[in-house]
């Protein structure tokens, strides 16, 4: 699968569009579409900040191997927080995930004693 297919594949997961994902990213939706379609590469610190925004390794969208593993720095946050396993957890970026492990800490502190 290329960089392209990649990209289409794990925005539609998030639910944007390209032109949501284009406006979050600061890049033009006319830019995004030519790489999805493969008429235009992005250079290496924009394929970082997909990788980054997605929580994938540059290898995976760069078509290096074909699972989508976290980067080391979600990795280990979910390893930290014991949720490496949670299905629920895969798809999240790395601040969709923070959010998260905070949500659980507030609901888990205000749970009544027994």
């Amino acid at each position: 699968m290329a960089l392209g297919e990649r990209l289409r594949e794990l925005r539609d997961k998030k639910g944007y569009t390209q032109r949501e994902l284009a406006k979050i990213l600061k890049i033009g939706s006319s830019t995004l579409a030519m790489y999805e379609v493969n008429k235009r590469q992005p250079d290496l610190e924009t394929i970082a900040i997909f990788a980054d925004f997605f929580g994938v390794s540059t290898d995976y969208l760069l078509g290096r191997h074909s699972q989508d593993k976290p980067t080391p720095e979600i990795a280990k946050l979910q390893h930290e927080n014991g949720i490496e396993k949670i299905e629920l957890v895969k798809d999240l970026s790395i601040d969709e995930l923070k959010m998260l492990i905070e949500i659980g800490k507030t609901i888990r502190n205000k749970k009544p004693e027994n």
